[in-house]
């Protein structure tokens, strides 16, 4: 028992991520490389999302929470990370500094002409341990999936076109399901 707590002892914790070892989430295995592949969902995502018009409530929400998903990745950079001057398109403050729906979609225009996804070495753990805490949705593979779901959901939008005009007109009163309809008090005003 002694010589194998003293074994385990010198034992170091791995310093980055491998490829396919369980994350202690049924059926996700751990991302080898989830900066590039997740920059690479992110990027797709924007390409489909410029599709839709700028008035679509979905595109701007999503493109939205895609840039500041974007900017907490890009303000990590892995050790070793050759930056060259088309690569560094803009950094973490300027993605963070769009806050309209005009500025934003300038913003995805300009990261769409200069994305290029280059080789880059893997991040360590400490990294996207860091990632993870910035975004706050889990694990860094659960918000891959999540990030992928949004671009097979946006993709389906974008066929969809639910801000066209609706080819039968609704009928009279048809959207309004839960309205008071006069049954409140002088205090408690619609």
């Amino acid at each position: 028992m002694r010589a194998t707590t003293r074994l385990l002892a010198t034992v170091k914790t791995a310093r980055f991520p491998q490829a396919g070892t369980p994350t202690g989430l049924k059926g996700l295995l751990t991302q080898p490389i989830p900066r590039k592949t997740l920059r690479s969902t992110y990027f797709k995502t924007l390409r489909v999302l410029a599709m839709m018009p700028s008035h679509s409530v979905y595109r701007q929400a999503t493109q939205a929470l895609t840039l500041q998903r974007l900017a907490v990745l890009e303000s990590y950079k892995p050790a070793g990370y050759k930056t060259d001057s088309k690569d560094e398109v803009m950094s973490a403050e300027e993605i963070n500094a769009a806050t309209t729906p005009e500025q934003r979609d300038k913003l995805a225009e300009r990261l769409l002409k200069a994305f290029v996804v280059d080789e880059e070495p893997p991040l360590t753990v400490d990294q996207i341990s860091e990632i993870e805490d910035k975004i706050g949705a889990g694990l860094i593979e659960e918000v891959l999936e999540v990030g992928q779901a949004e671009l097979q959901l946006a993709e389906m939008m974008a066929v969809a076109k639910p801000w066209e005009e609706l080819v039968e007109k609704p009928a009279e009163g048809q959207w309004e399901y839960f309205s008071r309809q006069g049954a409140h008090t002088a205090t408690q005003k619609p």
